[in-house]
């Protein structure tokens, strides 16, 4: 049986408007940015909300 998953493609701010538990994998978990990538992270969210 396959285990396929439906991809439903989201903005920004239909994706922060809505209540979605965020689960980040193990494998990703070990990485660690430091502020400059945070914050290009933000600035790049907000230029997406825009």
């Amino acid at each position: 049986m396959s285990d396929v998953k439906q991809v439903e493609q989201l903005s920004v701010r239909v994706l922060f408007d809505k209540k979605i538990q965020y689960i980040i994998p193990i494998y990703q978990r070990n990485y660690a940015w430091g502020a400059p990538e945070i914050e290009q992270l933000i600035q790049d969210i907000s230029d997406a909300a825009g």
